[in-house]
């Protein structure tokens, strides 16, 4: 039986190039495998120690401290995170209020609930500033095709573009 034809399939060579040996690709794959585990291990090994550490130096901080010191201290913290949830929460009233762009945000300062609406309205008497005639739009090129597009219509029949009325038209100008 005559050889068949070779196809450029059978001809070219694998992608991963003649010298493919399947026991040290097999190999390889191995010790990728077991540094991964390694790598993971370290880091809940890590997270473990960070946590420890953090709660050691909270011991210390809290051993010469009395009770009504760690409870002064525990009101601190949970009245400037209520202060900062107050702050954020009159900053959101403003932004629905006055219609302020979230960018704007930045802007809104303040701890009071005034403070902060009355910079909100600053912000809302602001107007963008009105595009000059440089600034428009400008109209497409003459003789290229325009959309006729209307919202909620299938918009009038475009213009019909005739390249060949065009370029008799340039014949004739010439």
């Amino acid at each position: 039986m005559p050889d068949a034809p070779k196809t450029d399939e059978q001809t070219q060579t694998p992608p991963w190039g003649d010298d493919f040996d399947a026991a040290k690709a097999w190999n390889l794959i191995q010790n990728l495998r077991a540094e991964k585990t390694a790598l993971q291990t370290k880091v809940t090994d890590v997270t473990t120690e960070r946590d420890t550490l953090k709660s050691e130096r909270q011991a210390r901080e809290n051993e010469g401290k009395t009770a009504e010191q760690k409870a002064a201290d525990d009101l601190t913290a949970a009245q400037s995170a209520t202060a900062a949830a107050r702050r954020e929460l009159y900053i959101e009233r403003a932004l629905r209020k006055h219609a302020i762009p979230e960018d704007l945000v930045e802007f809104l300062s303040g701890d009071t609930e005034e403070d902060i609406l009355a910079k909100a309205e600053k912000l809302a008497a602001v107007k963008p500033a009105e595009k000059t005639d440089e600034q428009q739009v400008t109209p497409p090129a003459p003789g290229m095709p325009t959309p006729a597009l209307k919202p909620g219509h299938g918009g009038d029949a475009p213009v019909e573009f005739d390249p060949d009325a065009i370029a008799d038209a340039a014949r004739k100008s010439i």
